[in-house]
């Protein structure tokens, strides 16, 4: 009981929250917004983004929608936006 409700705390903020809080570090610098709105950006960005990119490798690509694709698409949204935000910092180009 208690590991299925932690298991889904957890599954929601892996899923509602880290992606787009990756992504606001990769599209803002650290003092461009404020952590009120960076913490909301992150939400709809996540809202926004993980579903979409699901739908779309599902529609498009014929690839099955279950938990290991959910997991390798929201590290991919991680790892690219930190990558971005390395770039960035860096002042190195693309």
């Amino acid at each position: 009981m208690i590991t299925e409700i932690l298991g889904i705390i957890l599954g929601a903020i892996f899923v509602l929250f880290i992606p787009g809080y990756a992504m606001t570090h990769a599209i803002f610098k650290g003092d461009e917004i404020d952590k009120i709105e960076r913490i909301a950006l992150s939400f709809a960005l996540s809202i926004a983004s993980v579903p979409l990119i699901l739908f779309y490798l599902n529609l498009g690509m014929g690839v099955k929608i279950n938990l290991t694709n959910l997991i390798v698409i929201v590290f991919l949204i991680v790892a690219s936006s930190l990558i971005i935000r390395v770039l960035r910092t860096n002042k190195m180009t693309l």
